[in-house]
């Protein structure tokens, strides 16, 4: 049977969908859960004007020390966070408490299509498949499942996809490129409010420091914002588990770094954050500067959560980290 998936892709990341007072004493119960082991370094390196703050992620519940160490600070921020968070009711309503953005990436765009049409998860091979497809237009193998995402015409996560006018390679970028849109557009209220982005640029939870994805470096290119590494260390045994985010009373350590503004002419004046056809021409110094990101964080985490040998995650793979 196939599945339909929503995003909150209309979400207001300024708490309209929940009562102003409720954000700030949702964040005082945080502060309060949390007692006093919230620590924070660097202090100083708080810009007082928006940043794009890039962090480490080494548990689930990292978004709450974080916010709490900001809270402490005088600071806000929205946190950008998986489309798949709002899935579930109970985390979609504490997203939108906490003023989160849902980022929509290729992977989870192909994986929530490939559910609805196919009605499973696609498997390893079927999924890089479909990447390499979406990404440098290899040619897909014939027959089921990939005939039916190329013929049934369809909306993926509320965009329609209208297969008979144009191919599913171009209208699953162009879905890409819309959700992108609609997500700049709600950063950019965030920034204009005078609040940071919080953002994750490995896009995934891994006790050790992983690969960083592109799209943080293309936030702050897009809002002209300036980045501060951040290192989080202690969260994994701060709270009882993966699932409970009942602290143990350790001793969380927030490590902010001074913050600096990607290189000048780095990028082309006319570069567009998230367009398919600009980040192809322009994947190499994305790269670049994401593995400049997380050199910085690197330095900023406990030798236990930096790098590990082969800078690899141990969280979940393949379209678990989607779905």
């Amino acid at each position: 049977m196939a599945m339909t998936y929503q995003i909150a892709s209309k979400h207001n990341p300024l708490g309209a969908d929940a009562p102003r007072e409720l954000v700030r004493y949702s964040y005082k119960a945080m502060r309060w859960i949390m007692g006093s082991d919230v620590r924070v370094e660097g202090a100083e390196h708080l810009p007082t004007t928006p940043a794009l703050l890039a962090c480490n992620s080494t548990h689930r519940f990292d978004p709450l020390t974080f916010r709490v160490a900001l809270l402490d600070l005088g600071h806000d921020a929205a946190t950008v966070s998986k489309g798949k968070n709002w899935h579930d009711p109970a985390t979609a309503w504490f997203a939108a408490v906490l003023g989160a953005l849902p980022l929509v990436s290729r992977g989870y765009l192909i994986t929530m299509d490939f559910m609805s049409v196919v009605g499973r998860r696609p498997e390893p091979a079927e999924y890089r498949a479909l990447r390499d497809h979406l990404d440098g237009g290899d040619s897909l193998p014939a027959g089921a499942p990939f005939d039916q995402l190329l013929r049934a015409d369809r909306a993926v996560l509320g965009f329609q996809l209208n297969l008979g006018q144009r191919s599913y390679r171009a209208a699953m970028l162009d879905a890409y490129a819309s959700y992108q849109a609609v997500f700049l557009r709600q950063a950019g209220e965030v920034v204009r409010s005078g609040r940071h982005i919080h953002m994750y640029p490995q896009g995934t939870v891994s006790s050790r420091l992983s690969e960083g994805r592109i799209g943080a470096v293309q936030v702050a290119a897009a809002l002209r914002i300036p980045v501060v590494p951040v290192g989080i260390c202690g969260a994994a045994t701060a709270f009882r588990s993966a699932s409970n985010p009942l602290p143990r009373r350790g001793v969380v350590t927030v490590k902010l770094g001074e913050p600096y503004h990607l290189p000048e002419g780095a990028l082309p004046p006319d570069f567009r954050a998230f367009d398919p056809v600009h980040e192809e021409a322009n994947r190499s110094v994305l790269q670049r500067l994401t593995g400049d990101l997380m050199e910085r964080i690197n330095a900023l985490v406990e030798p236990g959560a930096s790098w590990s040998v082969d800078r690899a995650s141990d969280g979940k793979q393949g379209t678990h980290r989607f779905a």
